[in-house]
């Protein structure tokens, strides 16, 4: 009788929301005649629901609580698939996965079949919104290849959590891959909220490719979305100041994010833009009103006290910039206390081969091609040869990107956790990591014969050289820029370049040649720098000598 009723409600208030009212009445009389409030079959009103749970997950909650829980396995495995999706719709706790379990367990992955397929997408959407991207990913894979057709909503919804996982552990070229096919189905399907959220992630993505004028096309798209206009606006914000050093656009466009949504780090963005442009009273200003705001995580506080305290020593308060640096280093001392070194260390072996793996591969594969050697004998040595070197060559690049892939996704999720909780691991740990980082690009940078060019061009660099410079570096240091950039978004392109080209050994005279101004104004440079970077990171790029 209560779920008769129930059913009745949500009847009315589906009514109530649409304008299709064609469809609406043969849904309420396929769920109740289905129904027949008597529950003379379970399993046909179960579909009937989730038929209309996209657009409806409110009432299709409602409707599922007031159910009994099904006996027969068949439709408790559905019944639980549609009321952990309505939990999640509705932005309710999801928390055990154990019910989940048992109805993955009763489809199996032995067949296609479109609910085994969102069972497995419902399973990866639970440990999604737990932080666990380990078990989503194997989930979300699991239903990629269960879907019996791929013009269907959650095929696409699972194609791009997959890359969404994949985005924010930085493994570009998957995140790549799967955000792309997504984006191609939307297209056919014109969905605008899918598409919304796919151009979202896609423009993300350009932007730690470094491409920012596709990134910033890829914003623009959807500036119109009533849910991603003012994300779309703080990252074209960013880019504009960040990357190009157009203050005034950056202004602009970071006017418009706060105007849709007053948000204490769209502030603390527009105080970074003012001090940025040494405009230090406003920065001063807008630094304030976002701790009045609140809501910034802890890290956010700490790099703010920081510029705060470098603010009031530029207008001659020490008494202040003492202040603010003694809060500051509270903060940090604070913030590194609290350590999940196991948790980052446990999700990061998860995703990287061990070096003994990676060791014992190359050693096979050594092997291998000593025994070809011996077996086609002395006549093919030369080409043997040759094929070990670039064979070798290739193996030592692949292991660079996958240490370099691995390294990166190590800090992005100690990044997550301490935005998302504000506790963050041991300050050395994460310098080491940022070192070991720094340590793999410009190993592979000095493998580029561009870099011996740069060399041998001790004298004068011409354009041409000028240009494959930026292009090289920016291109093989783009893990390294990318979270300098997050960290200390004050730094300018050029600001960014010299720490890179420091950190190669490169001479004052090449550093102010490849960026056209004096060496002069290099030295003045490098300590700008020193302000505004913490002593221990401003050493990774100027060790003693260099500069």
């Amino acid at each position: 009788m209560l779920f008769c009723i129930v059913l009745v409600v949500f009847v009315l208030e589906v009514i109530m929301k649409t304008k299709d009212w064609t469809i609406l009445v043969i849904t309420a009389v396929i769920l109740l005649f289905t129904t027949g409030c008597g529950g003379r079959s379970e399993y046909r009103r179960l579909v009937a629901l989730e038929q209309v749970l996209e657009q409806n997950p409110d009432s299709v909650r409602s409707v599922l609580y007031a159910m009994p829980t099904p006996k027969k396995e068949r439709s408790k495995a559905l019944y639980t698939v549609l009321k952990t999706q309505a939990d999640y719709k509705c932005y309710e706790p999801l928390e055990s996965d154990s019910l989940m379990l048992e109805a993955t367990a009763y489809y199996g992955t032995g067949k296609k079949d479109y609910y085994a397929a969102l069972a497995y997408y419902t399973l990866g959407c639970l440990y999604d919104e737990n932080g666990n991207d380990i078990a989503a990913l194997e989930a979300y894979l699991k239903a990629k290849d269960l879907f019996p057709d791929t013009l269907v909503r959650y095929y696409v919804l699972n194609m791009q959590n997959i890359g969404t996982i994949y985005l924010n552990t930085i493994v570009l070229d998957e995140a790549d891959s799967y955000l792309n096919r997504a984006l191609k189905i939307a297209q056919q399907m014109d969905d605008k909220v899918l598409l919304d959220n796919i151009y979202y992630n896609l423009g993300k993505l350009e932007l730690y490719k470094g491409d920012y004028q596709l990134s910033d096309s890829l914003f623009s798209k959807i500036l119109d979305s009533e849910v991603y206009a003012a994300d779309a606006y703080f990252q074209r914000s960013k880019i504009s100041y960040y990357y190009k050093e157009d203050y005034l656009n950056a202004m602009g466009l970071i006017e418009r994010h706060l105007e849709i949504d007053t948000t204490s780090y769209g502030l603390l963005t527009k105080a970074n833009i003012y001090m940025c442009k040494q405009q230090y009273d406003s920065a001063h200003y807008f630094y304030n009103l976002a701790i009045a705001m609140g809501g910034l995580n802890l890290a956010a506080y700490c790099d703010l006290y920081n510029q705060l305290s470098i603010i009031e020593k530029y207008l001659g308060n020490m008494e202040s910039h003492y202040n603010y640096r003694d809060m500051y280093l509270e903060l940090k001392d604070s913030l590194y206390e609290n350590r999940e070194d196991k948790r980052i260390m446990n999700l990061t072996n998860n995703y990287k081969l061990t070096v003994e793996q990676i060791n014992a591969k190359n050693r096979a594969i050594v092997a291998n091609i000593v025994i070809a050697l011996l077996i086609v004998g002395s006549v093919s040595i030369f080409l043997i040869t040759w094929l070990i070197l670039n064979r070798r060559n290739k193996i030592i690049l692949l292991n660079h990107k996958r240490e370099i892939n691995s390294i990166v996704a190590d800090i992005k999720r100690q990044q997550l956790i301490q935005n998302e909780t504000g506790v963050t691991v041991d300050r050395d740990v994460v310098v080491q990591r940022y070192n070991e980082l720094l340590l793999k690009c410009i190993d592979e940078f000095k493998r580029m014969s561009i870099y011996n060019e740069l060399i041998k061009s001790s004298n004068s660099i011409n354009a041409s050289l000028v240009s494959g410079i930026y292009d090289t570096v920016f291109k093989t240091f783009s893990p390294v820029i990318i979270y300098l950039h997050e960290e200390y978004p004050c730094l300018t392109e050029n600001e960014t370049l010299t720490c890179i080209l420091s950190a190669l050994n490169i001479s004052v005279k090449q550093i102010a040649d490849i960026q056209g101004r004096s060496q002069d104004a290099v030295y003045k440079q490098k300590y700008r720098l020193k302000e505004k970077l913490p002593l221990d990171v401003y050493e990774l790029f100027f060790p003693k000598g260099n500069l």
